[in-house]
């Protein structure tokens, strides 16, 4: 039987017929990115061209670390957008602001590790109040005995209260 029909076709639909056949179809030479070959969304040959431009010209760089390093970026970019998109539905939002990715890294310890010297503009402040500024507490006092002295504490906290704001 010859299957010369066969030659030259692309196996949409046709899987069965080429493993009936056990053969290998004409596939048409058709260029594969870096990024389809490594699996990743990122552009590879544009991060590789970008890191040969920052470097002296007679620096070469493989391309096996420029997919690595497509894969790092790629990585550390989902884990963002995971944390800011949880930020996000937490205060019920639809959209991603400069604030969420600011909280989303700031609560996890590595990445806010890795970016603590990193300001994001228009994020604002990371929030924090220190221990002294808070006013809620009121420092646990050992009383002496007796029930006047705690009533004179306790006048002098109230006037310091008053005074304060």
């Amino acid at each position: 039987m010859t299957d010369h029909w066969l030659r030259g076709k692309t196996l949409v639909g046709m899987e069965w017929l080429a493993n009936q056949y056990g053969k290998t179809l004409n596939h048409s030479k058709h260029r594969v990115s870096l990024s389809r070959k490594a699996g990743l969304e990122f552009p590879v040959s544009r991060i590789k061209r970008k890191a040969k431009e920052c470097l002296y010209p007679s620096h070469r760089i493989f391309t096996g670390a420029a997919v690595y390093l497509t894969a790092v970026i790629e990585y550390l970019t989902a884990e963002v957008l995971e944390l800011a998109g949880n930020q996000a539905k937490y205060y019920k939002k639809k959209r991603i602001i400069p604030r969420h990715i600011l909280i989303g890294v700031w609560r996890d310890t590595e990445l806010h590790e890795l970016l603590k010297n990193v300001d994001l503009p228009d994020s604002g402040v990371v929030p924090f109040v220190h221990e002294v500024l808070r006013h809620d507490k009121v420092p646990k006092v050992i009383y002496p005995t007796g029930p006047r002295f705690k009533q004179a504490y306790e006048s002098a906290l109230m006037k310091k209260k008053s005074t304060a704001y």
